[in-house]
């Protein structure tokens, strides 16, 4: 199942090579896994024993990338060399490449786990800084080097190199793929060397409980979970997904002995080799798409969600129509996540992000496209969206608010059941266009006020009633922060921002004739611990659920775009403590 016999990065490694002047340091929190990225913040995200790990900073190593070419792989690189101290042991870490502002290498098996202290040396001076050593941190590489998107995953064949799996060269439901990752766990053997002659390949799963889901199931089946033939330090995991499991999104997550990675995805077709979502564009129209070397894509959209805000009965609602409309160069977007409306039925997506915005989009380069004036128009009357930059729109229609509080201004819902129409006068970007659908009152979300606590280790059960399970599914989502300064409140009380914050956030579809969802622990383990905060109006956690509509999405044609969609959500949110 391996790629080669020899070393390579090639497809592996998402290397940023860039210069800086800043004062020669490691960067704080600057230890992370070398495939997920993910922030040391995060609850399992230490540095694994026998993982691939990157060291960002400043003068870290000498001026350009020198990479390991050959074995057995050597203690200094680059001037440079890493120590990993826990307790009384010390580990001489072995090099995989190294630049001036980032270094990788391999955390030796033999390391002891525990909280100790990484010390980088390179011309004389040594850098240190705390690093947490774990049994297991899976991290999936991802094709955007980001540690998001589709994954680095291979579709394989009897027979030549296997084809890297991307939106036109899909795995078949019979087809078995192989996830390329790190941080599965630690190994015997002498890891400098080749692996093939270090004793070091082997199914791992005996060791550990591994698991893999692929769009929210189990996979049907996996052929091998362990340290690839080629790379030091490179897990793989061959495996088969589940019966009807399709779409171009799928999300990918490992989880090992409970410890989940990032989440990524794959492209898998019914048949053929390009993959299609149903109800929206076939593999034909995205292959012409993608042969064109361009993907426009324009997204409008309908949102209110009411906030219980937990006290007193009191809620407040949100109304807002958006439309975006992006071109995006055709291998950038194979990178990309999507849509969030592509995500498959009964399967849930997670990000993560650092900093109170909750930023957590991916740096896939676009250019938005004008459309020119865009309106939408429905029962309570015609609004015009404000464009806040090319390609972007967006108008609120409901300010939150909270009834009952003298002095505080009410506002009239605008979006209520009934038939909406989007429409522009058409720009440089996309042409004139309109669009209509109806827009529905939704589920009901029947176990909210039982649900306050939500254990990260266990699953989550939401159930609804009513909806249109014709046109909507039910929408599940999440998001719990840690990092918060709770000391400084902002004079409007809001928290004061803060770059020490960070979280995370999972969005889930679901069948809405089901009556119920499971969100699974692979999922909730991703999400930090919440923090309580304490107002004089009442108690408040940084955990928030929503449960609601999303609608299927409806395509719509506009010239010069290659892929349109309408979509809708509504949804009730309240505060949780997830613990």
């Amino acid at each position: 199942m391996s790629l080669s016999r020899s070393f390579t990065l090639a497809g592996l490694l998402g290397l940023a090579l860039f210069a800086s002047s800043a004062p020669a340091a490691i960067n704080p929190g600057g230890i992370v896994n070398g495939a997920s990225y993910r922030s040391p913040k995060f609850p399992g995200s230490g540095v694994a024993k026998g993982s691939i790990f990157i060291v960002f900073g400043s003068d870290l190593a000498d001026a350009g990338l020198q990479t390991a070419t050959s074995f057995p792989l050597q203690s200094t690189m680059g001037g440079a060399s890493i120590q990993v101290s826990v307790g009384g042991t010390t580990v001489d870490c072995l090099m995989i490449y190294t630049t001036p502002g980032q270094v990788a290498a391999l955390l030796p098996s033999a390391a002891a786990e525990g909280t100790g202290t990484l010390t980088l040396r390179h011309s004389g001076q040594t850098f240190t800084e705390p690093i947490t050593v774990v049994a297991h941190s899976p991290g999936i590489f991802s094709q955007n080097s980001q540690g998001s998107g589709p994954a680095s995953l291979t579709n394989f064949t009897p027979n030549g190199v296997p084809p890297v799996n991307q939106l036109d060269q899909a795995l078949t439901a019979d087809q078995y793929g192989i996830v390329w990752l790190t941080g599965l766990g630690g190994v015997s053997g002498d890891e400098a060397v080749n692996p093939g002659e270090a004793g070091t390949i082997g199914d791992l799963r005996s060791q550990y409980d591994i698991k893999l889901y692929v769009g929210g199931k189990p996979a049907a089946e996996i052929l091998y979970a362990g340290r690839s033939g080629c790379c030091s330090g490179v897990d793989q995991i061959a495996f088969k997904p589940a019966a009807g499991v399709v779409g171009c999104y799928v999300p990918v997550v490992v989880t090992v002995n409970g410890v989940p990675s990032n989440y990524t995805s794959v492209s898998i077709a019914s048949s053929g080799s390009v993959c299609s979502e149903p109800g929206l564009f076939d593999a034909t129209q995205l292959s012409t798409a993608l042969g064109s070397g361009e993907f426009r894509v324009g997204v409008v959209d309908l949102i209110k969600v009411t906030a219980d805000l937990g006290f007193g009965g009191f809620s407040g609602d949100i109304e807002a129509a958006s439309a975006d409309f992006q071109s995006f160069n055709a291998s950038s977007y194979r990178q990309s996540s999507g849509n969030q409306q592509f995500l498959p039925v009964n399967s849930c997506l997670v990000f993560t992000f650092t900093g109170e915005s909750g930023d957590f989009s991916e740096s896939i380069p676009y250019q938005g496209l004008n459309a020119g004036t865009v309106t939408v128009q429905g029962p309570n009357g015609i609004q015009t969206l404000d464009m806040a930059e090319v390609g972007t729109y967006f108008k609120s229609f409901l300010q939150p608010s909270i009834p009952t509080i003298p002095g505080i201004p009410q506002t009239t819902s605008y979006l209520t059941p009934g038939t909406y129409t989007f429409a522009a006068t058409g720009g440089s970007g996309v042409g004139a266009f309109s669009t209509s659908r109806t827009y529905s009152g939704g589920i009901t979300w029947t176990n909210k006020d039982a649900i306050s606590n939500v254990p990260r280790g266990q699953g989550l059960t939401v159930t609804w009633s009513g909806g249109n399970a014709n046109e909507e599914y039910a929408y599940i989502s999440g998001t719990s922060v840690g990092g918060i300064d709770l000391s400084a409140l902002a004079e409007e009380g809001k928290l004061q921002e803060s770059d020490q914050a960070y979280g995370a956030a999972f969005f889930c579809q679901a069948d809405a004739s089901l009556g119920s969802f499971t969100v699974g622990p692979e999922v909730l383990a991703v999400l930090p611990p919440s923090q309580s905060i304490s107002t004089p109006v009442g108690t408040f956690g940084t955990g928030q659920l929503q449960v609601g509509s999303s609608s299927k999405p409806q395509e719509f044609n506009a010239p010069m775009l290659d892929l349109g969609v309408f979509v809708y959500q509504r949804a009730t949110s309240k505060f949780v403590d997830y613990k």
